[in-house]
């Protein structure tokens, strides 16, 4: 994720990098040993599964009737149904 803005070459290079690194036999072996992969997305694959993602808890979010409610005595807040 970056702030909205980020030039395009600097996107593409991090995500390259990460792809380079999540490619790597040790990162395979330890996501492996975690029982975990390493998805390799393209940027936009990144934003269109997250962008699907938000849309999919928002709509469950509010079939449930989930809120979030905040006060002084609860500083990260509190869900209620």
């Amino acid at each position: 994720m970056a702030p909205t803005g980020r030039p395009a070459a600097l996107i593409n290079a991090t995500n390259r990098d990460i792809v380079q690194i999540l490619a790597s036999a040790e990162v395979k072996q330890k996501l492996s040993a975690d029982g975990a992969d390493g998805p390799q997305f393209t940027p936009e694959q990144f934003r269109d599964t997250i962008s699907r993602e938000i849309d999919k808890i928002s709509r469950l979010v509010k079939e449930i009737g989930l809120k979030l409610e905040y006060g002084s005595d609860l500083p990260f807040g509190r869900i209620r149904v």
